[in-house]
């Protein structure tokens, strides 16, 4: 006798990681952005999060045209 259980249920977390997953890699080859990603891995408050971003790579930005001016 085989020893198999079959059961039913959902296969969302399963479809959900893979889906995470092709992002994932999408993302490492450059064919999506990081707000693709983000929404693909459906991650919470990701806008918030797109917006910090920007803020922070705009005072980057600020700092090393300081730097390079001075």
């Amino acid at each position: 006798m085989p020893d198999v259980r079959i059961t039913s249920g959902s296969a969302l977390p399963y479809a959900k990681a893979e889906k995470a997953r092709t992002a994932l890699t999408y993302f490492n080859n450059g064919a999506i952005d990081n707000e693709e990603l983000l929404k693909n891995v459906d991650w919470p408050n990701y806008e918030e999060v797109l917006k910090r971003m920007a803020r922070t790579q705009a005072a980057m930005a600020q700092q090393g045209q300081a730097q390079n001016a001075g």
